[in-house]
């Protein structure tokens, strides 16, 4: 690990992003403090009476988001766009998120799927037509996905309290503390052709909606199905998350 972070104070990357990305890394291992643990949510982690009245206000307004805006727009999306061409943008744009695997895989101390992360980018960003095709699956090597939130969990650090974010839905400090570190970690910034900021902040929108058009049978179903859908979704959160997870799956971000 001193190796991995004097390799990263070295990159090229401009001074305010490189200063940030050290008090960043720094910090978590400070509040890692040595334990090791691939619980990804803690047990009894809920939201307690106060907390609670805020989420449920928090989730409608999201519920009503979602049906007014994002879900007529994930429908004309299915509607319109070919399935190949979904394929294809889908392929792009989860291409885009494995530089962000390669780093947290190396910080899990997983060198072998960094590798791997790194070298299905380099093939399908150039043999797969900047990513369009899934070329590096096409020959055995699949993607394994992994996140800055399942690093953290993988050290030991606690997820917090349930809480519900205006329009991005369920979290705990832990995740919203990891999301915004992995937009300081992701290699993508260190690439000036890229645009860095914005190239990542596009991505993590495109992102967003093709999984919200890749679960939008089963949340049709659990909106007919529930008659408290808040406790519904809460409760189906923290019942997945309060296994034990395998370290190449980042079940809050799966497809």
């Amino acid at each position: 690990m001193p190796e991995l972070l004097t390799r990263w104070g070295k990159t090229s990357r401009p001074a305010a992003l490189r200063s940030a990305t050290w008090v960043l890394l720094l910090f978590t291992f400070a509040m890692a403090g040595g334990c090791s643990t691939t619980r990804y949510y803690d047990a009894g982690s809920s939201d307690g009476p106060e907390l609670e009245r805020m989420n449920r206000a928090t989730f409608a307004f999201n519920e009503d988001f979602d049906r007014q805006v994002v879900e007529p727009v994930a429908q004309q999306y299915v509607s319109h766009v070919p399935n190949d061409l979904r394929r294809g943008i889908d392929n792009f744009v989860y291409n885009l998120n494995e530089p962000t695997y390669l780093v947290n895989f190396l910080l899990q101390g997983h060198a072998d799927r960094s590798a791997a992360a790194a070298g299905r980018f380099v093939l399908n960003t150039s043999l797969g037509l900047f990513g369009f095709v899934d070329y590096a699956g096409m020959i055995g090597l699949t993607q394994k996905r992994t996140s800055f939130d399942l690093t953290l969990a993988y050290w030991g650090i606690p997820s917090g309290d349930y809480i519900v974010l205006p329009i991005l839905g369920p979290s705990s400090p832990r995740k919203i503390f990891a999301d915004i570190g992995e937009g300081i970690l992701d290699p993508l910034n260190a690439i000036p052709a890229l645009n860095g900021g914005a190239t990542v902040a596009a991505r993590t929108i495109a992102t967003g909606g093709l999984r919200r058009v890749e679960v939008a049978s089963d949340l049709r179903t659990l909106r007919e199905d529930s008659l408290d859908i808040y406790a519904r979704v809460k409760s189906l959160y923290l019942q997945q998350y309060s296994e034990p997870v395998p370290i190449e799956q980042d079940l809050g971000d799966a497809r």
